[in-house]
């Protein structure tokens, strides 16, 4: 007769012991995969931003040549000479050229970063269907946080924008229900209320020995 007063009590703290284990499984999974998706993101990203920056010598280069070429093609046509002004118009055609085909390679990398962001993006939502649910991304500039400078250049130069770190950082948040798994009438009987939000967030930090990876909150 006592067991069977007492076996409903072990089975429900049975239950509640499973669920606990179940939560704390589940929990820790939407986690690791939220953290590994934000740095595989960052990670691409980091190679992308690494390029782009790189080419800020030759962006100045161009920028001079630009210059100089302007200089030279004012000087010629206060020359009159028909031919001197020809010559230095070619000069100053080519290197705006160069400018052109320069800020094209520069708009590939912008937009072969956000191609690698979306793509990453959805393989982490197909992963995560079976752990989480109502997933979203907050960011504030994409695909990278930069800025031209100087802005009005043909070829400008990129660099961070100020706040670089908050600004670069991908904020996935998402719900859950821990005891999904168990069913519906006995979460009732036992009074369980799975449903919780979370977030993690991941971004980068612009450091003098290039952009490191930074775990945040």
């Amino acid at each position: 007769m006592t067991f069977l007063i007492i076996s409903p009590l072990f089975i429900s703290i049975f239950f509640l012991s499973f669920s606990f284990l179940l939560v704390l499984k589940r929990h820790n999974q939407a986690y690791f995969i939220c953290y590994k998706t934000g740095a595989n993101i960052q990670n691409t990203l980091r190679e992308h931003l690494q390029k782009l920056t790189s080419m800020n010598t030759q962006a100045r280069i161009l920028r001079i040549k630009r210059k100089i070429a302007e200089l030279r093609y004012h000087s010629a046509l206060a020359s009159l000479d028909p031919v001197n002004i020809l010559q230095a118009r070619k000069r100053l055609q080519k290197v705006k050229f160069e400018q052109q085909s320069f800020s094209n390679k520069q708009e590939r990398i912008l937009k072969q970063a956000q191609i690698s962001f979306q793509t990453q993006w959805k393989t982490f939502k197909l992963k995560s269907k079976k752990y989480i649910y109502n997933v979203k991304k907050t960011f504030h500039l994409q695909p990278l946080a930069v800025r031209k400078k100087p802005a009005e250049s043909d070829s400008p130069g990129y660099v961070p924008v100020e706040g670089f770190s908050e600004k670069q950082k991908i904020k996935i948040s998402w719900r859950m229900n821990g005891f999904a798994l168990i069913p519906q009438k006995l979460q009732e009987h036992l009074g369980l209320k799975g449903i919780s939000d979370h977030h993690c967030s991941v971004s980068l930090e612009d450091l003098t020995g290039g952009f490191q990876m930074k775990l945040m909150k």
